[in-house]
């Protein structure tokens, strides 16, 4: 007679695999392995990724459970001694038995004695050891078994690839040298584009030519010297780097007043603030001091 609950369909497995383990195991192998999977394209239900502050332990791991359509057992002196991990054997049996997912054994440091003594059954399925096998090829061969659509469909040079990280360190190299080749067009304190480059004669006999290049944020240098200052860089003058000087002009109608800022220091030198000019000198002050903030509030 058939069980009342196998009168209702069940749901798709929202996994590929649940991975059972041992805390104690995480950091030398568990961790890694999920991760390797994850990256392969495997779905899987794994605690440090699947459980969220607040959720039910038990209940979450149950879902886990019935949502996989593999297990994955990582077997290891820590998770024969614990309880924990010995009931979600025993819920993957289960479901083995039942027909509802498939156990993929992992040897991790454990001698086939070890494995016979603790359950004879998984003794007899083939697994994958730690003791001979790297945690990268350990997640390749898992993937044949859980995601045989993505093994066989990507070459194994490039599975391998992704699964030890090179994959991820090439493509920080190719961005690293993107970087370094769009350096000379970016201005090297906020990294504003170039907006002219053209050759000129550093002599009067046009002898000598350097190149000068200008940036979005009013950055321009010659021949790699700084000829007009980032206001991203350091060295940027501030207003204390001027003596400000005003002087009355009576001839003139509207604007009597007019304020320089002569520079006292080199990077100051190359910051030109042109002139003030105001019907009294605090307007005359005021416009000098508004040049320079327009000046300095470039890409900043």
């Amino acid at each position: 007679m058939t069980a009342p609950e196998d009168n209702y369909p069940r749901a798709a497995p929202q996994w590929d695999a649940f991975i059972s383990h041992a805390w104690e195991d995480k950091e030398s192998f568990v961790r890694p392995l999920a991760h390797r999977l994850t990256a392969l394209g495997a779905l899987v239900w794994y605690d440090e990724f699947s459980l969220k502050l607040g959720d039910s332990l038990s209940s979450s791991i149950d879902k886990g459970l019935a949502g996989s359509r593999y297990g994955i057992v990582v077997l290891s002196k820590a998770f024969i001694t614990k309880p924990w991990p010995q009931r979600e054997l025993e819920g993957l049996v289960a479901r083995q038995m039942d027909g509802r997912s498939t156990i993929l054994p992992v040897w991790h440091q454990l001698t086939r004695e070890d494995v016979l003594e603790y359950s004879p059954p998984l003794a007899n399925k083939i697994a994958a050891k730690t003791a001979d096998t790297t945690a990268d090829e350990i997640a390749l061969q898992i993937l044949s078994v859980i995601r045989p659509d993505i093994a066989g469909n990507t070459p194994y040079d490039e599975l391998r690839k992704i699964a030890t990280s090179q994959a991820v360190a090439e493509l920080e190299d190719e961005i690293n040298r993107l970087r370094h080749d769009f350096e000379e067009f970016q201005c090297p304190h906020c990294n504003a584009l170039l907006v002219e480059s053209q050759g000129v004669p550093l002599d009067e006999r046009e002898r000598d030519w350097g190149m000068l290049r200008s940036f979005e944020c009013g950055f321009t240098s010659l021949d790699g010297y700084t000829r007009s200052p980032c206001p991203s860089d350091p060295k940027f003058p501030n207003i204390e780097d001027y003596n400000i000087e005003c002087k009355e002009s009576p001839k003139e109608p509207h604007w009597k007043w007019t304020c320089h800022a002569l520079p006292k220091t080199d990077m100051a030198r190359l910051l030109s603030l042109g002139h003030g000019s105001g019907r009294t000198e605090q307007e005359a002050r005021e416009a000098l001091l508004n040049h320079y903030t327009e000046a300095a509030r470039r890409r900043r």
